[in-house]
């Protein structure tokens, strides 16, 4: 099934964790509405939790995505796809750019 394709500034379902162009993002030359795409291990910003429960809150990257959409040789990182500490993303930054 089709989902949402992150990018950057989306995101996780715990409040916070915005997704950041680095890692496997980088160099953000892909884009979707003008936005950079999120592919493979892309770092992000702390979420809602960090401050109470510490790591992997403080950096919950991106550990899941698409096996047959990609771009800079990596998966695309989807709406509802994983991220380390158990949260998932939430794609609200573009509504246009599904990816399988």
């Amino acid at each position: 099934m089709a989902e949402l394709w992150a990018v950057v500034g989306d995101n996780d379902s715990h409040g916070g964790g915005a997704l950041t162009l680095s890692g496997d993002s980088s160099p953000g030359t892909v884009f979707v509405n003008g936005i950079p795409v999120i592919v493979g291990k892309t770092d992000s910003s702390a979420d809602s939790l960090c401050a109470d429960v510490g790591p992997p809150h403080c950096d919950p990257y991106s550990t899941s995505y698409s096996g047959t959409v990609f771009a800079y040789g990596k998966g695309a990182h989807r709406n509802n796809d994983s991220r380390v500490c158990g949260a998932t993303t939430v794609v609200t930054n573009e509504s246009t750019g599904f990816v399988g």
